[in-house]
């Protein structure tokens, strides 16, 4: 089996290529079929570095995205262990409860990651009602600039993702034309030459599936 196929994983494409070339570089007449694909193949190993780099960069962006998840959470903490203070010290009052109705605060921060900023957002305009001569007041403006954090990362992490999404795509193109070429090259050697000459100039391939980590764009 000599042939590869759109379907077939980066790794073989690349492996197949690879000793392709250096078959070629073994046989009289063969640096031409090195040379016809040798552009492909760069752009191939190109395009894989470039996924690489976006993959990386979407991991990092999460990391900074739960980093901020967990700021925001540490000052939801503080504002509820601040509100309980508060009316303790002052009898009658429910701030607790006004601001957390629920009587604690696992709603908020057991949110999902994109719905985080909005439960916090709430609290920070029951602050802001309280009024500015309100002991707890100057609590909303540190939930707004860890809610402030918060939405600059997401938006860094939907970025990174959509990179990753085009490095995936153009990855995915570069391999079918290195595809192409790789099968392109036998049929041009088999017409200068033989096909016996081109089989010289392939390795033998094992029967191969599509990885499922690697869907088409």
């Amino acid at each position: 089996m000599f042939r590869l196929t759109d379907d077939d994983s980066n790794p073989r494409v690349e492996d197949a290529a690879e000793r392709h070339m250096r078959l070629c570089d073994q046989l009289p007449g063969g640096d031409k079929y090195k040379q016809l694909i040798l552009p492909f193949f760069d752009e191939f190993l190109l395009k894989k570095q470039v996924k690489k780099a976006a993959r990386s960069a979407v991991n990092t962006a999460l990391d900074a995205t739960r980093l901020a998840d967990r700021f925001l959470d540490d000052v939801i903490r503080k504002v509820h262990g601040r509100s309980k203070e508060y009316d303790n010290e002052h009898l009658g009052s429910n701030t607790q409860v006004f601001l957390f109705p629920n009587g604690n605060i696992t709603s908020l921060v057991a949110a999902p990651m994109a719905e985080s900023p909005a439960k916090a957002h709430e609290v920070s305009v029951k602050l802001v009602s309280l009024g500015a001569e309100h002991t707890l007041y100057p609590l909303a403006a540190e939930i707004d600039a860890a809610v402030d954090r918060y939405n600059e990362k997401l938006v860094s992490q939907d970025e990174a993702a959509i990179a990753d999404g085009n490095a995936k795509t153009a990855l995915y193109i570069a391999k079918t034309a290195l595809v192409k070429q790789y099968n392109d090259n036998f049929h041009l050697a088999a017409v200068d030459f033989d096909k016996e000459y081109a089989e010289r100039l392939y390795p033998k391939l094992s029967a191969s599936k599509p990885q499922a980590d690697e869907p088409k764009p």
